[in-house]
């Protein structure tokens, strides 16, 4: 009976020495993948950083940057001649008050005539100035310049013809991954790295484009779609930049992004947004410039007078209001 009492003690207390060797291996195995998911979620430096959008933006024609300095440029030379300050107040309409007033995603549709290109640029480029002057996160696709075979610019002319739906969303997940401090992890970035480097398709780049916008407590966003020829339009009916693009903003809403992004396409003469404007399609809001409305109505026109004009560069009296307007309401 000792005997029987001995060895079951015995075994009691080898099972015991086990399960605490279990114990101590489980412990060891939690810490060593705790300290691998600390390494692997690390911040990027800043030189691994500029590595990446350096790769990054060798894969697309578009220079964000460049097309700002280009349309301030040339934003301010037409400003040097009071006629060319004249036009249509549009940014003071109601549609572009509550897209901007409201605190969650939305987008506008600006769609003009070619006659008013000039006065839609260079809205475009005073609201990109403010907003990054205010420190409010900005991303931009452009249109600065028109190129034509006989304009001697052949190099412009070539890339101009480059551009496509992909291109545009390369530069602008470009951007967007460069100003998300949410992605400057190895965890964060790699694997959306991974995906730009496999994207073929609009679609695909669009879901790239949605999962880069998040993590940004408020993020505008500005594309001029006449960078597109009407041949490098998407052909598939899948895609169109104002479906595409609301369909991105009601993605987010429904996985409950925090982040509000708003996003104002503009045009004076694309095809996509002309038969968007007109077919009523529901998606987002429509603001008309320098065209008849709805049933051949004209908007209430707006004052055409030459506003007074400050020094050759600063923000002109005439668009103070928006600009003030885009701060407030960050």
């Amino acid at each position: 009976m000792h005997t029987g009492q001995k060895i079951t003690e015995e075994g009691v207390k080898d099972l015991i020495a086990k399960v605490s060797e279990i114990k101590r291996s489980m412990v060891e195995e939690h810490a060593i993948n705790a300290s691998a998911r600390i390494q692997f979620r690390q911040s990027l430096t800043d030189i691994q950083l500029g590595q990446v959008i350096s790769f990054l933006s060798k894969t697309t024609t578009l220079d964000a940057t460049e097309s700002l300095q280009t349309s301030t440029f040339l934003r301010n030379k037409r400003r040097s001649f009071t006629c060319a300050a004249r036009g249509p107040r549009f940014w003071l309409r109601s549609e572009m008050e509550t897209w901007n007033r409201t605190q969650h995603s939305s987008l506008i549709m600006i769609v003009g005539t070619r006659k008013v290109r000039f006065h839609i640029r260079d809205f475009c480029t005073d609201s990109i100035l403010s907003l990054r002057e205010s420190r409010i996160p900005v991303i931009w696709a452009l249109k600065a310049m028109d190129f034509s075979p006989q304009s001697g610019e052949a190099e412009g002319f070539r890339k101009q013809n480059e551009i496509t739906t992909i291109e545009i969303l390369k530069c602008l997940v470009t951007q967007a991954i460069q100003l998300n401090m949410s992605l400057h992890t190895d965890a964060a970035l790699a694997p959306r790295v991974d995906a730009y480097h496999a994207a073929r398709t609009e679609g695909e780049w669009l879901d790239i484009f949605a999962s880069v916008v998040q993590g940004f407590p408020k993020l505008y966003i500005f594309v001029d779609l006449e960078l597109l020829r009407p041949e490098s339009m998407p052909q598939s009916d899948e895609f169109c930049w104002p479906a595409a693009t609301q369909k991105v903003l009601d993605e987010l809403s429904r996985r409950g992004c925090s982040s509000i992004v708003k996003i104002a396409l503009v045009s004076y003469g694309s095809r996509v947004l002309q038969r968007t404007a007109m077919g009523g399609e529901g998606v987002g809001a429509i603001l008309r410039v320098g065209r008849a409305g709805p049933g051949g109505v004209r908007p209430q026109r707006q004052s055409t007078s030459a506003p007074r004009r400050g020094r050759v560069g600063g923000t002109p009296s005439y668009s103070r209001k928006i600009v003030s307007s885009l701060r407030q309401r960050v």
